[in-house]
């Protein structure tokens, strides 16, 4: 495969890169309807306002700020560096949390299972919610309008598929390679970086048919 001869960090990287720009968008978005209620509540309060309606805004104002710090903390994990005990259920909540409002945007729906006692798994945080976010950024740019993406999670398994068009026979053997693209405005390295990491952590990714991408991760044995 052509892969060997590119610097997989760098494409890691440049991939973290484009997929944190693309939910920066609409993570700002998010943070402004946060903050503008605690604008609001705060004048309502500079204004002059009973004790009780005091103790209500405060309140508000305080829900308001929790909310905010949990999204700018899970923006934060998705970029961790750190290895640690990873429980994949709660990973994936967390990436589509981060892709909630990029999906509301993109006019598909998400139709999510995750099997009871979803595995955990020893890795870089910040890798595997890279696996995820490219694979599932994959399927909502691939999805028309009004379709639908179904997650599935059991085990150290995670499968996302869409209903996009599909990659054709004659593309099959170049999905994974560098650069190569089929979306207008994209560079083509987002399944390749997703192929490396999991690769390093003794997984796997594969294309299930047209449309069904499998993540496989694998307990590292120490």
């Amino acid at each position: 495969m052509a892969i060997k001869q590119y610097s997989k960090e760098k494409l890691v990287t440049l991939t973290r890169q484009i997929v944190s720009g693309k939910l920066a968008g609409t993570i700002t978005h998010k943070a402004k309807n946060i903050l503008m209620p605690i604008t609001g509540y705060v004048e309502l309060i500079e204004g002059g306002v009973s004790s009780e309606k005091q103790k209500k805004y405060f309140e508000k104002i305080e829900g308001s700020g929790k909310s905010l710090q949990l999204l700018l903390k899970s923006f934060l994990r998705f970029s961790r560096a750190s290895e640690e005990e990873i429980d994949l259920s709660g990973l994936i909540e967390e990436i589509l949390s981060l892709f909630k409002d990029h999906i509301a945007i993109s006019k598909v729906t998400l139709k999510k299972e995750i099997a009871p006692g979803a595995g955990n798994v020893r890795g870089v945080y910040g890798d595997v919610s890279l696996i995820l976010a490219s694979v599932l950024l994959n399927a909502i740019e691939a999805s028309p309008q009004g379709g639908s993406i179904r997650l599935f999670a059991e085990g150290l398994n995670i499968s996302i598929d869409d209903d996009g068009p599909g990659v054709s026979e004659e593309t099959k053997n170049k999905i994974f390679e560098p650069f190569f693209t089929t979306k207008q405005g994209s560079l083509g390295i987002g399944l390749t970086a997703s192929l490396f990491l999991a690769g390093g952590m003794g997984g796997d990714l594969v294309l299930e048919g047209k449309n069904k991408f499998i993540v496989s991760l694998c307990q590292k044995k120490y």
